[in-house]
């Protein structure tokens, strides 16, 4: 923080989830602590901001994306709930209102924006990448 206070400008993008918005009971310290980053990051923000030290602090929260630790999840969740493969993934893609889960290249894309200085006046921010999911809690 110290290099990037004495520059005079600068971008700090964390990463949360959607899950530290909402209820996770089954993922409940996963939540806790996203909820925790997105916390920091706003705290972040408004201490960069106060100081002027011209450093802006953002979050994205992803939604479902496709990754290795989403892949794990539902095959538990076919486990707990006697489900296929495919029952398991659509459970969630009937959830978000684009119908589509995330990809990798969705949440990169965020954070190059919002490291860029087209984002050069949001701070404390977060960027959902989520397909719409936060828009309703089923």
């Amino acid at each position: 923080m110290a290099a990037l206070a004495r520059s005079g400008k600068g971008a700090i993008v964390n990463i949360a989830s959607i899950a530290g918005c909402v209820a996770t009971p089954s993922l409940a310290s996963y939540g806790a602590s996203k909820a925790a980053v997105i916390h920091l990051t706003r705290s972040v923000a408004a201490y960069c901001a106060r100081k002027g030290y011209g450093v802006r602090c953002n979050c994205v929260l992803p939604g479902v994306v496709e990754t290795p630790m989403m892949e794990r999840f539902w095959q538990r969740l076919q486990r707990e709930q006697n489900l296929t493969p495919a029952e398991a993934r659509e459970r969630f893609r009937g959830r978000i209102p684009l119908a589509s889960f995330q990809e990798p290249d969705d949440i990169a894309d965020a954070v190059l924006f919002l490291a860029s200085s087209s984002a050069r006046q949001i701070t404390g921010a977060q960027l959902p990448v989520d397909g719409g999911l936060l828009l309703h809690d089923r």
